[in-house]
C-alpha cells in the first residue's frame, strides 16, 4: 500500500478553503473525519459534536446528518468486524476503527504519549470498544507496540452493557423486499447513534428536552402499501439492469442499506425513466461497469448516465435524418 502525509492545518488554509466546496456526502466526511483539526494523537478517536464538524465543512446541519448516518451504516464487508465510523451519542465520542491499521506508531514512545489524550477520552462503553480494537490493531502489527499499549494505556472497567455497533454485520443476499421490512428498525438504531447530532432545545423552566427516539410507524393505508409494492419492483427492475450494465451476479451486485435509501430518493426526484435511462446510458462507460452500486446510484453517476443517452439520441436523431433526405 502507499500512503500520502495530509497536514490537518489544511482545513483551516485559506487558499484551499476558497476552493469550491462539496456538496453533504459520506466519501467528503470520512476523509474529513480522517484528516481534520479535530483528530487526536490516538488513531481514529475523535471528541467533536456535529455543530463545530458541520461549520468547518460548510454544510447545512440536515446534510451533515445524512452523511453521518451512511457512515454509522456502510463498511461492513467480508471478513470486517467493524462499520467505518462508531460513535456513542451521550459521550460526543466518534471512533473510526480501521485508522489505528492505517497509521500505525513509529515506536512505543509515541504510544507512552498517548496516555494524556486517553484520559481525556469520555467514559462509556465505546471507550472499552476503542481501547480492544486499538489493542488488537497494534497486535497485528507488532508485539512490542502492543506491550507497551498494554502498560501505558489504562484498560476501562468492563461496562454492564457491551456497546453495540450501529447496524448488525450483513449475511447472504438481502432481497429488495427484506430491505424495506428492515428499513425502520435499522433507522430507529441509526436513531440512538444520531443522537450524538441531536441539539438540545431548551424548554419551560430551563429543562433541556430529551431528542425523540425512533420513528412514528409507517402508514399501513392500501395506498402506502400500494407506492411500496411498486417501489420494490422498480428497485428489482433497476438492479437487475445494473448487473446487466456491470455483468455481475445477484451476489456479486447486491444492495446495501446506504444504496437503498439513496435509490428511493433518486426514484422519487427524477422517476423511473430517467434513472432506467441513465443506465442505458452508461454502458459504454468503463469506469462505470466497474465504480460499484454506489456510484450507479449517485447524482453525479446518474447526470453523467442521461447526459451519455441524451448524445446518443442526438446522433441517432441526425442519422436518421440524413438518411431519410438521401431516400427523398
Amino acid at each position: 500500500m502507499r500512503y500520502r502525509k495530509v497536514l490537518t492545518r489544511i482545513w483551516a488554509d485559506d487558499r484551499f478553503m476558497r476552493l469550491s466546496m462539496p456538496q453533504p456526502n459520506a466519501q467528503s466526511l470520512f476523509l474529513y473525519l480522517l484528516t481534520g483539526s479535530h483528530t487526536t494523537c490516538i488513531p481514529g478517536v475523535i471528541i467533536a459534536g456535529e455543530a463545530s464538524l458541520a461549520e468547518t465543512l460548510g454544510w447545512p446541519i440536515e446534510g451533515f446528518r445524512e452523511a453521518f448516518r451512511e457512515l454509522l451504516t456502510e463498511g461492513f464487508e467480508d471478513g470486517h468486524d467493524y462499520p467505518l465510523v462508531m460513535a456513542d451519542p451521550k459521550a460526543r465520542l466518534i471512533f473510526l476503527p480501521r485508522a489505528v491499521i492505517h497509521n500505525q506508531p513509529e515506536s512505543p514512545n509515541v504510544i507512552k504519549s498517548w496516555k494524556t489524550q486517553w484520559s481525556e477520552v469520555p467514559e462509556c462503553e465505546l471507550r472499552a470498544t476503542i481501547w480492544g480494537v486499538l489493542l488488537a490493531g497494534l497486535s497485528s502489527k507488532s508485539k512490542a507496540l502492543a506491550d507497551e499499549f498494554r502498560s501505558s494505556i489504562e484498560k476501562p472497567k468492563p461496562s454492564a452493557k457491551p456497546f453495540a455497533n450501529p447496524s448488525p454485520k450483513p449475511s447472504g443476499n438481502p432481497s429488495v423486499k427484506a430491505m424495506a421490512n428492515q428499513e425502520q428498525e435499522q433507522e430507529q438504531e441509526q436513531d440512538k447513534n444520531l443522537a450524538l447530532f441531536a441539539d438540545a432545545k431548551v424548554a419551560g423552566q430551563g429543562e433541556v428536552s430529551k431528542p425523540k427516539r425512533g420513528r412514528p410507524p409507517k402508514d399501513q393505508s392500501p395506498e402506502a402499501q400500494a407506492e411500496r409494492e411498486a417501489e420494490r419492483a422498480d428497485a428489482d427492475r433497476w438492479i437487475n439492469k445494473a448487473r446487466e450494465l456491470t455483468g455481475l451476479t445477484a451476489d456479486e451486485l447486491r444492495w446495501n442499506t446506504g444504496a437503498w435509501m439513496a435509490f428511493r430518493k433518486q426514484r422519487k426526484a427524477r422517476g423511473m425513466e430517467q434513472l432506467m435511462r441513465a443506465l442505458e446510458g452508461l454502458e459504454s462507460d468503463t469506469f462505470s461497469k466497474t465504480a460499484g452500486l454506489g456510484w450507479l446510484v449517485s447524482d453525479n453517476g446518474i447526470t453523467k448516465g442521461l447526459a451519455s443517452a441524451n448524445r446518443k439520441a442526438i446522433t441517432m436523431g441526425v442519422g436518421i435524418n440524413a438518411m431519410w433526405e438521401g431516400l427523398v
